[in-house]
Parts: structure tokens; sequence; C-alpha cells
């Protein structure tokens, strides 16, 4: 018998069924029910898995931690699709590298105490993108977790507000931000993230002076002159500048899209 070895899940809602790559053709489509989730705990070699569904009866056994012990090779999870209060259940997954939550929402939702709670425990996390999701304030509960997060490389949120950067100064090893900046947000006076490199900015006007080594700008929507002169005030190492009208496209999985940069890399 021939042994078949699962590498990428996608599942929709709301009666799941998922598509995956390195299977025999009759299993490339499968309908679930709730008491067939468990198997995916003999999935040791699954690296990718992709939740679309509104429906956290499916999320929360899926993401339990009796499947999650047995799913030891999953180091990417994409959310998008499903609420924000699905992100509570992820924190069994403590081999993930990359946490997306990236669907365009109706109406953005700030991540309470335990869906924060939950991603602190993600200690091995390199990208954080919740892009249907509010990161307003510094919120006690956002210090704690990123505090944990000591290999994040690159962080965003639907909307973000000037005063995270001083909550993100202990991801000594960030080099990216994207999102969309909450209108005449700054950071706080003489906070830095000299880490970061690279802006990817999807509205409002990002606190340049707290990115003092940035090389790469990517932003959707118009820039005054006066913003112009900001950025080039405390920018002087910027060597990629992109302005458009449109959307810039974040989608991680479409290499081609002229219209947004190429993803980074999960290693």
């Amino acid at each position: 018998m021939t042994e078949h070895v699962l590498h990428t899940c996608t599942i929709k809602g709301p009666a799941p069924s998922f598509t995956a790559s390195c299977c025999p053709p009759c299993l490339s489509q499968v309908t679930l029910a709730e008491q067939d989730l468990l198997p995916f705990s003999n999935l040791q070699s699954l690296q990718d898995l992709a939740i679309s569904t509104l429906n956290d009866t499916y999320v929360e056994p899926l993401l339990s931690a009796q499947v999650a012990a047995g799913m030891t090779s999953l180091t990417s999870l994409d959310l998008s699709g499903c609420h924000v209060s699905c992100i509570r259940h992820v924190g069994s997954s403590r081999a993930l590298r990359k946490l997306t939550m990236s669907c365009p929402a109706t109406s953005q939702q700030e991540l309470g105490a335990h869906e924060w709670a939950a991603v602190g425990k993600l200690t091995r996390l390199k990208q954080l993108h919740l892009l249907n999701a509010e990161v307003c304030s510094a919120s006690p509960e956002f210090c704690a977790a990123v505090s944990e997060l000591v290999q994040l490389q690159s962080i965003g949120a639907g909307l973000l507000s000037g005063d995270v950067v001083s909550a993100l100064t202990v991801c000594t090893g960030l080099t990216e931000l994207v999102g969309c900046w909450q209108q005449g947000s700054g950071a706080e006076e003489g906070v830095t993230l000299p880490s970061v490199t690279r802006l990817r900015g999807i509205g409002g006007v990002p606190p340049f002076s707290a990115f003092p080594n940035l090389a790469t700008v990517l932003q959707s929507g118009a820039l005054s002159a006066s913003v112009f002169v900001h950025m080039v005030q405390y920018c002087a190492g910027l060597q990629k500048l992109q302005v458009c009208s449109k959307l810039i496209s974040y989608n991680n999985n479409n290499n081609n899209n002229a219209s947004g940069p190429p993803p980074n890399p999960v290693t």
C-alpha cells in the first residue's frame, strides 16, 4: 500500500470541506462532520492549514490541544474569513511560525484578552498578520503577548495606532510592519524601532520618525507634500518607495501580483 503524506490543507465553511496537495484524487474533496476532526491529530507532516468558516464549532475542536499535539509540523495557519474570536483557540499550536487572518471584513474588531493570551503562547511565531483586526492601542494584553514573541519579524493589523510602536520595542528582530495607520496617530516622542526596514501601508500615515532605518515603503492612498517632507527628514536611507492610489494586495500566496510586494519567506 502506498503511503500518502498530507502537507497542505484548506478548510472552507459553513460545512467544511478541504482541498489538499500530495494526496490521492479520492481525498481531494472531503466533507467533514464535527466528530471527524479528531483524526487530524494523525497528520504529523501537515505544515500549512487554512480555515475559512465563521462557524466556531469547527475551529475550536480542530485547534484543540488534543489535535494540535499530533500536528507537530504545523508552521502556518491562515484563519482568513473567520471571526477574530477564533484566534483564542491557536494557543496549543506551539510550532507555528506564521499566523494570518487577512480576508477583508465588513467590520474590523479588536482582539480581546483571550485572543492575545493565545497569541502570546506562540513563542516561535515570526509573522503575525491580523489584517481584519484592530490594534488601536497598546493594551496590557497586547503588550504581554508581544513580549513573548521574541522571534517576531513581521506584524500587521487592519488598523494600527502610534502607541503600539512603544510596545513593539521588545521585538528586537522586527523588520516589517503592515497595516492601516489610525488617523492622527504618532509614536511616542523618542521611541524608535531601528530594526524595522520595511513598511507596507494600506492607508493612513505611518509615524516615520519611529523608523530611522527604513529601506522600503509601500503605501496605498495619497500622501501630502508635507508627509513626503516628513518621510525624507527621518528616512534618509530609503531605497524603495511605492505609492499607489489603489489598495495594495498583501496576498502572500500570489507571487505574481504586480500591485503588491513579494512575500517574506518563513524559515
